[in-house]
């Protein structure tokens, strides 16, 4: 079992899926993750040497959700 933690600020555009994600996102429904970059036209470019891989788990919470039993409460504190 491995586990990652991935914090980020960044602004979530009008015309990002992430809201739409997080409404459709069901705990314990596997779904493939992968790893884009925008090209120069505002396409997303597959990384290429980085393989997609299956999250069975995960947890999306805004900032003022978090609490000091959640590992991510430090690392969003540090990113501050």
């Amino acid at each position: 079992m491995a586990m990652l933690v991935f914090g980020k600020h960044c602004q979530i555009t009008e015309n990002s899926y992430f809201s739409t994600f997080r409404q459709k996102y069901r705990q314990g429904i596997p779904f493939i993750f992968r790893l884009v970059v925008l090209d120069g036209d505002g396409q997303m470019t597959k990384i290429e040497d980085i393989d997609d891989f299956l999250l069975f788990d995960l947890k999306i919470k805004d900032k003022a959700e978090l609490d000091r039993k959640d590992v991510e409460y430090d690392l969003l504190r540090l990113l501050d």
